[in-house]
């Protein structure tokens, strides 16, 4: 297939995609709400029912929730919380990693193009110091350099988006940042159905990922998305 990603200024015209040559449409739910993608699929169907609409999960990756974008100079301090509203603590809504860090630790933001040391932890909030100055944005990656966290299942808001999307008819489920493969089967538990001819549970890879890398994957996934 030929997946077109839709974005907001797409959303509105998919036929344009299929009319250039695209057989199906992908949404990527790392930077929508579940509202959204329900939304979204909605209208595509509308317009469009027999297009295969390709939801692609932010898998084995966590990230920061929705704030305002802002610049950080060296040495601001930045709170984080799990259910932070953005203004007095920024969302972070990763239990797993408040449970594995440390004062002194240091947390990667935005693919490492950020670095915070951490100078307080509580249970479900932090406070962590900018090592230099940057920008702090919303969705982004985040995880700690020092012993990164490794997910044993989808994170909430995956969750949240394979509950709204279920039983939507004619969707296909693709994982971003797979590690080997497993997360295929966190969606198949996640989502009725999903493993089936009619409904994929796909393996969405970077192009620099190597084929070897790629091979266990494909066997554990039902299909190969390459982005």
């Amino acid at each position: 297939q030929i997946v077109a990603t839709l974005g907001p200024a797409s959303f509105a015209a998919p036929e344009a995609f299929l009319a250039a040559g695209a057989t199906a449409l992908r949404l990527n739910a790392s930077h929508m709400t579940a509202a959204a993608l329900r939304l979204a699929v909605s209208r595509i169907r509308a317009s469009l029912p027999f297009t295969p609409v390709v939801v692609d999960l932010q898998g084995a990756k966590m990230r920061l929730g929705t704030f305002e974008a802002r610049p950080v100079r060296r040495n601001d301090t930045v709170s984080f919380d799990l259910r932070g509203d953005g203004i007095s603590a920024l969302p972070l809504p990763h239990a797993e990693l408040f449970a594995s860090v440390s004062v002194g630790d240091t947390l990667s933001l935005d693919d490492d193009r950020l670095h915070l040391t951490i100078t307080v932890c509580r249970t479900t909030s932090l406070e962590a110091r900018v090592a230099e100055a940057g920008q702090l944005r919303p969705r982004k990656g985040v995880n700690v350099l020092d012993h990164p966290v490794v997910l044993d299942d989808l994170g909430e808001a995956d969750r949240l988006v394979c509950e709204a999307l279920a039983g939507l008819p004619g969707l296909e489920w693709a994982v971003s940042f797979m590690s080997d493969g497993r997360e295929a089967d966190w969606v198949r538990r996640m989502v009725p159905g999903a493993g089936t001819s009619s409904t994929r549970a796909t393996c969405s890879i970077g192009i620099r990922v190597p084929s070897c890398a790629s091979s266990r994957k494909v066997r554990i996934a039902d299909a190969l998305l390459r982005a």
